[in-house]
């Protein structure tokens, strides 16, 4: 799978036990051994999620939260990562709650979800933006996830 910023490829092997990271052109960057929790996994495409020199591997139990050299940095109930920017992710659990990662600290805080579309969000500049059940533009806080304003859609003709 290819990382959030589009340069690397993320190469996970259960038979050699291993992730590979290479570049888009095929050239290795580095290869380690994967975590033991992977161990009997096959994370597709849609189960390994590779963005700020961090990797999150869902699994049948949590996601895995790994750095780029294999080091376990956590683990987060849930099963759907969504990546806000290039320095934030968000685990969504269930549809009241998830687990935000900051990827430059490491740290991570479990949030409420006043929606569960609120899980989809995407960060640019100081504020989140997602699409709200009435399909209209939603602007989130970033602390809270709660809902500050909504903008109607235009069509454009």
């Amino acid at each position: 799978m290819t990382g959030y910023d589009g340069t690397e490829q993320l190469a996970f092997d259960d038979a050699r036990h291993e992730l590979a990271i290479t570049t888009r052109a095929g050239a290795a960057v580095r290869v380690f051994a994967s975590p033991a929790e992977l161990t009997g996994q096959e994370p597709l495409r849609s189960g390994l999620t590779y963005v700020g020199q961090t990797i999150f591997a869902t699994t049948d139990r949590s996601v895995v939260v790994l750095d780029d050299h294999g080091q376990v940095l956590g683990h987060a109930a849930g099963n759907e990562v969504h990546v806000m920017d290039a320095g934030h992710a968000l685990v969504a659990e269930d549809e009241q709650h998830a687990t935000l990662y900051d990827l430059a600290t490491h740290a991570s805080r479990r949030v409420p979800l006043p929606a569960p579309y609120a899980a989809q969000a995407v960060r640019f500049h100081d504020a989140l933006y997602t699409i709200d059940d009435a399909r209209r533009l939603a602007v989130l806080d970033p602390d809270t996830l709660r809902v500050r304003q909504t903008r109607p859609f235009a069509v454009c003709r």
